[in-house]
């Protein structure tokens, strides 16, 4: 529950220290284009990466999916440890799910096929998982020690995983090439926080050549943000996939932009598929693309368009949406320190995942007291950036290892508030240097994410991610996991 990022080269670390470490604008030295894109964009990818933070925090389904992940993890991460100090097994096959629901006879196939005939190596075994079950206990917490736990947790396991697996699945929409998800929602929305960034830190200049440089881009969320600037450009142009060729940004409705994004994050737990941010997006759209000056009619300020928008769509208005999703998010935290108060086998890791989501309610609590007074603080993206301090905060990891560079831990002791160096599975100990650093917050607006136990997760969040669904993790995890199995004796196999 942290923002990491991951350097890739000297100049985009040179440049964030150069952003971040002195007062005033930072110097472009880059020749190219693509050079001074990149520089601007690593100039102001913390505010990118807050405004992801507040989004979160804003939608329903963003923490409810938190939620999801750590039950999942509390569920998980007792059998996976177990397995891997287990004496009486080589090999792990994974997805454990998968190899799970596998009968005997094909995994004994499989594995003649990868390690031979005769290979005498001790394989987890599992009982063979039915397709379906009657009845499962997704809520369930097990501490891995009950008598029979595994056969059991399994589905649950199963089940969780279907769960989080309907967030990636998208919404069809003719005119664009990729399912909408969510995603594009949290995009659109920080890049729009992104570019109030650049026009502040770089000027108008650099402001023009970041919007129309994203318009230019042909990757998947770039594209995504300027066709939406297409849709307000052009006031609804049914040719929904045309971009301009140039953009003038100062014929641009942007308030129109930031309502959308903000709209689309304030669903409401009664509102079908209203609550989610790309089931809003693709009614906004639909109804734009027939009717724009009914959607958005002029005269109407960020905040008037969200009004009208509930008004419209026939949502339950906005504030009313934020208080009952606190309410029912806190009632999942509730229960769970009952059941796991009431389990004499809890262990460190349940009470630390529950911390985090107690402290992400805690944020999100104060998120939504300053919204109820002052929404156009957060929609209107001039001032949501210019007042970034004063928003509650996350912890954030620098992480310099993809760049092959050591970074002097003077340059970074000011950069946020209580760091934490060298965090890195393989980083020296070296006490002038560092290869990352894990701050409890960037800005002074505080925290109430507990910090350690993030770092602590963090940690399993890999092998979790791995063994359970391996295709959302990346080749590096998957590496450093399969190191530490290979430490601990044993063999992880992909079941494909």
């Amino acid at each position: 529950m942290a923002i990491d990022l991951r350097f890739g080269d000297t100049q985009q670390v040179d440049h964030f220290l150069e952003a971040w470490g002195r007062p005033g604008p930072p110097t472009i030295t880059a020749l190219t284009p693509h050079g001074r894109i990149e520089q601007i964009s690593i100039g102001t990818t913390i505010e990118h990466e807050l405004r992801h933070f507040h989004d979160f925090l804003l939608s329903y389904p963003g923490v409810h999916n938190l939620w999801a992940k750590l039950q999942l993890t509390m569920n998980a991460m007792p059998l996976i440890l177990g397995m891997i100090d287990r004496d009486d097994i080589d090999v792990i096959p994974f997805p454990l799910v998968t190899w799970a629901e596998m009968p005997f006879d094909q995994r004994s196939h499989y594995l003649e096929d990868i390690l031979g005939r005769g290979h005498g190596q001790r394989i987890w075994q599992p009982a063979l998982m039915p397709a379906e079950r009657a009845k499962v206990d997704i809520d369930r917490f097990t501490t891995g020690k009950e008598d029979g736990y595994e056969a059991d947790i399994l589905h649950v396991i199963r089940t969780q995983l279907r769960t989080l697996a309907t967030v990636r699945t998208g919404i069809e929409f003719e005119g664009f090439s990729h399912p909408l998800t969510s995603r594009f929602v949290f995009e659109l929305s920080a890049f729009l926080v992104q570019a109030a960034s650049v026009m502040a830190t770089y000027g108008v200049k650099e402001f023009d050549e970041f919007v129309n440089r994203l318009a230019s881009d042909r990757s998947i969320y770039p594209n995504f943000f300027s066709l939406m600037i297409a849709l307000v450009h052009e006031r609804g142009s049914p040719v929904f996939g045309a971009l301009p060729l140039q953009i003038d940004s100062q014929k641009v409705r942007w308030e129109i932009l930031s309502a959308i994004s903000t709209w689309c994050m304030v669903g409401c737990v009664d509102d079908g598929d209203g609550l989610y941010p790309e089931g809003r997006l693709v009614m906004l759209l639909e109804k734009a693309l027939e009717d724009f000056d009914g959607v958005f009619p002029r005269g109407l300020d960020c905040i008037g368009l969200l009004d009208h928008f509930d008004r419209l769509f026939g949502m339950t208005p906005y504030k009313a949406a934020l208080t009952l999703s606190q309410e029912r998010l806190a009632g999942f935290l509730d229960r769970a320190k009952l059941r796991i108060a009431n389990a004499p086998n809890a262990g460190d890791l349940h009470h630390q995942c529950l911390r985090i989501f107690d402290g992400v309610l805690k944020d999100r609590a104060r998120l939504i007291e300053r919204l109820d007074t002052r929404m156009e603080d957060y929609v209107n993206i001039g001032a949501y950036a210019r007042d970034l301090p004063k928003w509650p905060q996350c912890p954030v990891h620098l992480n310099f290892q993809p760049a092959g560079i050591v970074v002097v831990r003077e340059l970074l002791e000011k950069l946020g508030n209580d760091p934490r160096y060298n965090l890195l599975a393989d980083a020296p100990e070296d006490p002038d240097h560092a290869v990352d650093v894990m701050y409890s917050s960037f800005f002074p607006g505080g925290s109430s994410i507990p910090v350690d136990d993030v770092v602590l997760l963090g940690s399993l969040r890999a092998p979790c991610d791995l063994l359970l669904d391996p295709d959302q993790t990346s080749p590096a995890d998957e590496q450093a996991v399969r190191s530490f199995a290979k430490a601990k004796g044993k063999t992880l196999i992909r079941v494909m």
